[in-house]
């Protein structure tokens, strides 16, 4: 049978087209490290994304690290123009604590993490707290260490 003639593909094109918000905050660990102080200026102090189900954290890190985080150290001053102190190799993610795995679906980690909510509300947008040092590559990436064994 043809995906094109399957009666039922409303509800596949609502998931393929279906968007998340996030809100980002950058982990005050990596902000007192990179800017001597917890506190970011006003207006970099949270960012807000529209994120396809279907998409995968590291293909955000670059319009992350653009738009963000570049012109937030550019102003604070901590950085010079073209001397980037954030690689995007070392961004990673995190919800309540949980470092969250590059390799599985956006859509499919906030089932998995935001379904069991209570009160039946959806986080939305969803708070993520962003990283941008000592990336844990035995807990996020697949077949890295004993620790990937065991997830």
């Amino acid at each position: 049978m043809d995906f094109r003639d399957f009666e039922h593909k409303a509800p596949l094109q609502r998931i393929w087209d279906g968007m998340i918000p996030i809100e980002l905050q950058l982990a005050s660990a990596d902000a007192i490290e990179l800017l001597a102080s917890a506190v970011l200026p006003e207006p970099f102090q949270t960012f807000y994304l529209l994120v396809p189900r279907v998409s995968y954290f590291p293909f955000m890190c670059m319009q992350i690290k653009e738009r963000w985080l570049d012109p937030m150290f550019s102003i604070s001053g901590s950085r010079t123009p073209g001397n980037s102190v954030i690689k995007e190799s070392e961004m990673w993610f995190e919800y309540r604590g949980q470092a969250l795995k590059w390799h599985y679906p956006v859509g499919l980690l906030y089932d998995m993490l935001v379904a069991d909510v209570v009160g039946g509300q959806p986080e939305l947008p969803w708070g993520l707290t962003l990283h941008v040092r000592k990336f844990p590559a035995t807990k996020l990436v697949p077949g890295v260490g004993v620790q990937a064994m065991r997830d």
